[in-house]
């Protein structure tokens, strides 16, 4: 059955609906903020830091709860950038061939090393730029 199921409801031309911007931007912008500044505590109060790193050990359901409650977005936000933006370099993308291979290799690395920022990365530099100049041409999709 694989992913096909789900490309039968998204047609490709929902990339370029407000929406598909929307929710596309708002998963890169989660995912680069959490690449960034998520991995380590020194953005972290002082007060914070000793709280997190003495209930490491045992924490208590609030604080299960509310790990929980934030990594559920950031778990969804990071898919959707993984998934939305392969499958836009796949299908929509038209860019050169040698761009497509670049940012290939740009979303394989960032997904190794740095989650899905290398796929953040494209959809501020490539798919943004693309449906956007794209929506200003056509009157069928929608402009954000």
């Amino acid at each position: 059955m694989g992913t096909k199921w789900l490309w039968k409801h998204i047609s490709d031309e929902w990339f370029y609906t407000r929406s598909a911007v929307w929710v596309f931007s708002i998963s890169a912008t989660l995912v680069v903020l959490c690449t960034v500044f998520g991995g380590s505590l020194e953005f972290v109060p002082n007060s914070v830091q000793l709280f997190l790193t003495k209930e490491a050990s045992n924490p208590s359901l609030m604080v299960q709860l509310g790990f929980a409650l934030v990594a559920i977005p950031l778990v969804i936000a990071y898919l959707v950038v993984l998934v939305g933006m392969f499958r836009f370099w796949v299908v929509c993308d038209h860019s050169s061939r040698m761009a497509r291979r670049i940012w290939f290799v740009v979303m394989i690395v960032g997904m190794l090393f740095g989650f899905s920022l290398g796929t953040a990365l494209y959809c501020f530099a490539v798919y943004l730029p693309q449906v956007l100049k794209n929506s200003s041409g056509q009157s069928q999709r929608v402009a954000v």
